[in-house]
């Protein structure tokens, strides 16, 4: 049965990979979306395209939409999603789960080529570690599952988030197929002069890495190369993890985030950083000084502790520049008054006064506002890469989520809200997880006069206090002492999350089951 199943799927999407890689390199003469809007596949939605965007309209309701109870996503992971509280009539974020194999290497049916990697599977997931095992017995020796999770977050519009949905996954499979035979030989210690690294300290990670950040530099090449052919306006952030070979990784350009939920007591603890423009600093600050003409003399490459103005010329304040990770003193000149190239503190910081990201997919014509300065330059789409196979238990999950959720929910409580749902519920666990700390993200809408944060008149979405995570400023500190503490406002942005176990995706292989790259089998 399996057999049979494992046909079908590679017979009846093989033809689809191949037009779409086909639609793509002709896309220069083509006009419109590429990929209609719609919400990911494995949401399964019976809803016509105006039906999805009228969505929007219950921003009142926000209704959190899951998947993974009635058709399992892979490892019987679980995926929850609300539409903003009304800043757009578009859920811009994005999401996408696949698997597919990579073909074993020097396999006779490529002739002498490099072989092709089969179909993708965007359902009948295999989602357990027998059905795994059972699967591989079904193929040929040698070849690789590869499970794949991602998140977009689109800003300026859904069309760069929409687009990287349906081709990341597939450059990712690409890049991967091309590393095979050399991750087959690291990872059995091979002496295969055919399948193996010029340097023999290149190990897997270091293969597995370099597949997704060329990934990733290709997926926004492709963005920039078809943005006015087929009209991708704006730009997004990518949050990916891949499970292969026993092993797990997570790739992200931007700021949302994947933090590992532990099993029992063990603490939670963040997996990416936030790459905001303050966390990128030194990256941005290097480009700015070694190529002043992309801020054509409007923006101050130094960092300092305070905003400068007239007064402070001749004074000697605190400042960091590209090359020091601490600061110093610098006596306040002229060009100092300049505007800061990063303005902010963490999630709060801006690039050129424009963009809240430093990495990501897209933005290729995006400018200064009254400028002509480009901010893409200044971006970067190459990932930060995280190896978990070293750190990682049975018991354990992986918490991917848009920033939606993390700006109002801290590690630490997203941590309690998983242990909490896994350790009530044996069936469906995960998607229980995803849905409540969406829920916990998106609070509760209670009705009252307007206020700034809201989008809504005749009410506004809060969080419970005991969902409230970020440290309280000082007037909530105030309220509290004075017994007048009221919840803290709730997410109005998009939020998507994947909560994924570790089990059964991440457990590695016996040495008797690692194939040989020589073909000795």
């Amino acid at each position: 049965m399996l057999r049979r199943l494992s046909g079908a799927i590679r017979s009846g999407l093989a033809e689809l990979d191949r037009s779409e890689d086909e639609a793509v390199e002709a896309g220069s003469s083509a006009s419109g979306p590429r990929y209609a809007y719609s919400r990911p596949d494995f949401l399964s939605l019976s809803l016509e395209p105006d039906e999805v965007t009228g969505l929007a309209g219950y921003n009142v309701s926000r209704p959190i939409l899951v998947a993974g109870d009635k058709c399992p996503l892979p490892g019987m992971s679980g995926y929850a999603e609300t539409i903003n509280g009304g800043k757009s009539q578009r859920n811009e974020d994005q999401a996408q789960a696949c698997q597919f194999w990579l073909s074993p290497p020097n396999s006779p049916a490529a002739g002498g080529q490099e072989p092709r990697p089969d179909a993708i599977m965007y359902s009948n997931f295999i989602c357990t570690f027998e059905d795994c095992r059972a699967a591989e017995a079904a193929r040929p020796v040698r070849s690789t599952l590869v499970t794949y999770f991602a998140l977009f977050d689109g800003h300026a519009g859904d069309g760069a988030s929409t687009y990287a949905r349906h081709r990341l996954h597939l450059h990712i499979r690409d890049r991967l197929q091309q590393m095979h035979p050399f991750l087959l030989s690291a990872l059995s210690g091979s002496n295969s002069t055919t399948a193996k690294a010029e340097n023999s300290s290149i190990g897997v990670d270091d293969l597995v890495t370099g597949a997704l950040e060329n990934a990733f530099i290709t997926m926004d090449q492709e963005i920039g190369k078809n943005r006015v052919a087929h009209k991708i306006k704006g730009g997004c952030t990518a949050l990916v993890t891949v499970f292969l070979l026993g092993r797990a990784y997570v790739a992200s350009a931007g700021d949302s985030r994947a933090v590992l939920c532990r099993g029992g007591q063990a603490p939670g603890r963040q997996l990416t950083e936030d790459q905001t423009p303050y966390n990128d600093r030194q990256r941005l600050q290097t480009i700015a000084a070694n190529h002043p003409r992309l801020a054509q003399g409007e923006f101050s490459p130094l960092q300092f502790a305070k905003r400068l103005g007239r007064r402070d010329l001749g004074r000697r304040v605190l400042c960091r520049s590209a090359f020091v990770q601490g600061w110093f003193l610098k006596t306040v000149s002229e060009e100092d008054l300049l505007f800061p190239l990063i303005t902010g503190d963490s999630k709060k910081s801006r690039l050129l006064a424009t963009i809240g990201v430093a990495r990501g997919f897209g933005d290729h014509d995006l400018l200064v506002s009254d400028s002509s300065i480009a901010v893409k330059p200044f971006l970067s789409c190459v990932p930060q890469v995280v190896p978990l196979h070293d750190c990682i238990g049975a018991d354990d999950f992986v918490v991917m989520a848009t920033d939606g959720l993390w700006d109002v929910l801290s590690n630490e409580a997203a941590d309690a809200v998983v242990k909490d749902a896994v350790s009530q519920s044996t069936s469906n666990r995960c998607v229980i997880a995803a849905q409540a700390l969406v829920g916990a993200a998106r609070g509760t809408w209670q009705r009252g006069s307007q206020t700034p944060d809201s989008r809504q008149s005749g009410g506004f979405w809060r969080l419970t206090i005991s969902d409230a995570t970020a440290a309280p400023d000082d007037s909530q500190t105030k309220e509290a002492s004075n017994g007048t503490a009221k919840e803290p406002p709730a997410s109005l942005d998009d939020i998507s999350c994947f909560v994924i176990p570790l089990g059964w995706l991440s457990k590695p292989p016996t040495p008797a089951e690692v194939p040989s790259a020589d073909g000795d089998n």
